[in-house]
């Protein structure tokens, strides 16, 4: 059995309102200026090694960086997410990560899985616990706080590290998708993804991974995963059942 966990569509307990590093004094993201001015001071040859594009125009380098560095916890590393010239995502550097989020709400309570700004993923120990169980390695963490106005909770940002292919177009009902070339967007309503298909024979033993042709906006889980979540009473986003065939 396969589930699908839609990313939340809301602000709320599953996706707090706010920024990475809260704000500059000319009102931009902490995060991202923070990386496009480390980038700045790193020597040309460690420039290079973290995004060989753009060498001829410095200043377009930095800004395009920065989209670059972002997409890293989102998209699948070694992939090219963006313009056909531009390399490849390459690994996570540690200075790369945010290091805080905050909140321009306070929450009564945070989701165990939570969505942050630009569709990253960020989870709390427990979560982090179970995945780290099911597949040591696999997946990276990085620590975030989570600022609201009265609480800071530790959380993790979670960087998938499992793509695969087990999406069966063919298996599935033709009215719970639409498709662009290779590309499928999946209407996300429990009916619907009802009627989504996965190989078992692609995803294999896979407990948790996200479908390259599909992108982010899905995460899927093993019934083995899906079962410790809620045998530990997580909260988390909405989890759909989905075919196995």
């Amino acid at each position: 059995m396969v589930w699908g966990m839609s990313l939340p569509v809301t602000f709320g307990e599953f996706w707090p309102d706010g920024d990475f590093e809260g704000k500059t004094n000319d009102g931009r993201q902490g995060w991202g200026s923070r990386l496009s001015a480390t980038f700045e001071d790193l020597s040309p040859s460690e420039q290079d090694r973290l995004f060989d594009s753009l060498k001829d125009n410095p200043a377009r380098r930095v800004h395009t960086y920065r989209f670059h560095a972002v997409a890293k916890f989102r998209d699948e590393i070694g992939t090219n997410p963006y313009e056909p010239d531009d390399p490849p995502l390459s690994p996570i550097a540690a200075f790369e990560a945010p290091r805080f989020f905050e909140s321009r709400k306070s929450y009564s309570q945070l989701g165990s899985l939570i969505m942050l700004n630009d569709r990253i993923l960020a989870v709390d120990d427990d979560f982090r616990e179970i995945i780290e169980r099911f597949e040591p390695g696999m997946h990276r963490f990085f620590p975030i706080e989570i600022h609201t106005r009265n609480v800071v909770a530790t959380f993790h940002t979670l960087v998938v590290g499992q793509w695969l292919d087990s999406f069966s177009p063919e298996h599935s009902q033709a009215e719970a998708f639409t498709h662009n070339g290779d590309r499928f967007r999946l209407y996300e309503k429990r009916a619907a993804m009802a009627g989504l298909a996965f190989s078992r024979a692609a995803f294999g033993n896979a407990q948790l991974w996200r479908e390259r042709r599909i992108g982010e906006r899905v995460t899927l889980l093993s019934d083995q995963l899906h079962a410790a979540i809620v045998e530990r009473g997580l909260r988390v986003p909405r989890i759909n059942k989905l075919k196995e065939i």
